[in-house]
């Protein structure tokens, strides 16, 4: 059952690809959901990495139970349907991949840089607050008047 949703995740992932990463090659992308020439195939469970191939790890996730179902790691192999062979990873699905890369680390910089500011803020609160030298615990007693 697994093994559909990941099937149904590639073919969202590379539909994604063409519209908002990489839309001048939209038709490349939707045919690589087919068999109507260069396209992605299943190659197996788990492999090492090669020039003909790629990964996707895939987190199928339970709305019900709001917790990870299950994880797939896909090894898909660029695919010649026409000539009927594996194909090397064409230079239009690599510069769209390094986009992403690139995409992927400038938002990860921007979010170390907001996780900084947080913790910045957050100290000084604590030491305007609580931290300081003069600050007694209260350990939640009731006040004897």
């Amino acid at each position: 059952m697994y093994i559909r949703y990941a099937e149904s995740a590639r073919v969202n992932w590379a539909q994604n690809y063409a519209v908002h990463i990489d839309p001048q090659n939209q038709e490349k992308w939707r045919r690589m959901c087919t068999p109507e020439g260069y396209g992605m195939i299943m190659k197996s469970i788990k492999t090492t990495k090669d020039e003909t191939s790629f990964k996707l790890d895939v987190l199928i996730v339970s709305e019900l139970h709001q917790r990870a179902a299950a994880r797939c790691e896909e090894d898909i192999v660029t695919y010649d349907y026409v000539k009927g062979k594996k194909e090397g990873l064409q230079p239009w699905l690599l510069d769209a991949f390094a986009k992403t890369w690139d995409e992927q680390n400038a938002a990860m910089t921007n979010a170390l840089k907001k996780i900084k500011d947080i913790e910045e803020k957050v100290r000084k609160l604590e030491v305007g607050t609580w931290d300081r030298a003069d600050a007694v615990e209260d350990l939640g007693t009731p006040n004897k008047a």
